[in-house]
C-alpha cells in the first residue's frame, strides 16, 4: 500500500511540475511592446551595417576603388 501511495504522490507532483513549468515558460516567453521594438530597432542596425559591409567588399574585389 505504501507503494501504491508514492506513487500517487510522485504522479501529482510530476504533474505540479509540469504545469510550473509551463506556468515559467509562457512568462519568459511574453515580451513587452517596447522591448520588442527596441530588439527589432537593433537587428534592423545590425542588418544595414552587415548589408553596407558586403557593399564595400564587393567593390573592392570588383576593384571599384583601385
Amino acid at each position: 500500500m505504501a507503494a501504491h501511495s508514492n506513487e500517487t504522490k510522485r504522479h501529482f507532483q510530476t504533474r505540479q511540475l509540469d504545469k510550473d513549468m509551463a506556468d515559467a515558460a509562457q512568462v519568459v516567453g511574453r515580451v513587452t511592446p517596447a522591448e520588442s521594438h527596441a530588439r527589432m530597432k537593433a537587428e534592423r542596425r545590425g542588418l544595414i551595417i552587415v548589408l553596407a559591409l558586403l557593399v564595400v567588399l564587393l567593390c573592392y574585389l570588383l576593384g571599384v576603388f583601385g
